[in-house]
């Protein structure tokens, strides 16, 4: 960890960087898939903090794609369907089994976490197609949706977004992205300002697009990202949260000014002394637990319409 950052971040923050780094090491990405996945995963498990006791839980299989839903009692009429983050790469039901889990306790509504397929084996459009496949199976007819992302999650909510606006299909109320990387201009901005960040670099953003985008000559990488659109219209309303010492920070406020721009409704909030992974700190981090409570209440807010023009 870069030396300014022990500097810039609190206790509570600091103390959940060492520990995560402990675990999960960035150098992770030179150790082989295999590897990889059983580090994070093992992070995962150690900051997972278990279910609310008044859930009811089911796995199942929908179009060839494991989902796990988590139904309140009593059940609200909206459905959030829930993409993990992960690099594309990691991830998947259990390492955000309790992110999901808390969030279909606060809201009352009920949440569909999907596990889509992953990078190396798959790519960035079988993952993208496995969502766009599960939430057609599984919205009802009669009620609205809010898509909901964790960094490469938040990629699929916002690429889920333009598919769905342009299908007209289904009633999505919203979309609520979390530190999301939407193809910004690595060299320059929080890219430069936050090169190093802990727990996510742009050494390590650079290598994750590399396999998740392997022929960008190809106009692949172009149509995936979509700060990389020219077409921001008619995008359902948008509330979008970036850490501030993250490579990825600018590129919330630059999508959501972008949407404002196209006559459409955009918030964004830049959490203050955060990272990168900061959900896995809600329960440790005073800010980080500010910042989860603040998602929460942006959920409800989509889910009763009364999102107000956001200002950056």
């Amino acid at each position: 960890m870069e030396e300014k950052y022990r500097k810039l971040l609190d206790k509570e923050m600091l103390d959940f960087v060492e520990k995560t780094e402990s675990l999960y090491s960035s150098n992770s990405i030179n150790s082989t898939t295999e590897d990889h996945r059983k580090k994070y995963n093992e992070m995962a498990e150690f900051f997972y903090s278990g279910r609310p006791s008044n859930l009811n839980v089911a796995d199942e299989v929908v179009s060839h794609v494991p989902i796990r839903s988590y139904m309140p009692e009593p059940k609200g009429s909206v459905t959030i369907f829930y993409m993990h983050g992960g690099g594309f790469i990691l991830g998947g039901l259990d390492s955000h089994d309790d992110v999901c889990s808390e969030l279909a306790d606060l809201t009352k509504m009920k949440v569909i976490s999907i596990d889509y397929s992953l990078a190396p084996e798959f790519s960035f459009y079988d993952a993208l197609e496995d969502c766009i496949k599960v939430i057609e199976k599984m919205s009802p007819s009669d009620s609205s949706i809010v898509l909901v992302g964790d960094s490469a999650g938040g990629t699929l909510a916002a690429n889920l977004s333009v598919h769905f606006r342009d299908t007209e299909m289904p009633n999505i109320l919203g979309q609520v992205l979390i530190y999301p990387g939407l193809g910004g201009d690595s060299n320059k901005g929080s890219y430069v300002r936050h090169a190093n960040a802990p727990l996510l670099s742009r050494n390590e953003i650079e290598f994750y697009r590399d396999i998740i985008f392997p022929n960008p000559s190809k106009g692949e990488f172009q149509s995936g990202l979509v700060l990389q659109s020219k077409d921001f219209a008619n995008l359902p309303n948008t509330i979008v949260f970036s850490a501030e010492f993250d490579p990825l920070s600018d590129e919330g406020g630059e999508y959501c000014k972008k949407i404002r721009k196209a006559g459409g409704r955009a918030k964004w909030y830049l959490e203050l002394g955060l990272v990168h992974g900061y959900l896995r700190a809600r329960h440790s981090s005073t800010k980080a637990r500010a910042s989860f409570v603040r998602i929460k209440d942006s959920i409800l807010e989509l889910i009763k319409n009364s999102l107000t023009q956001g200002v950056i």
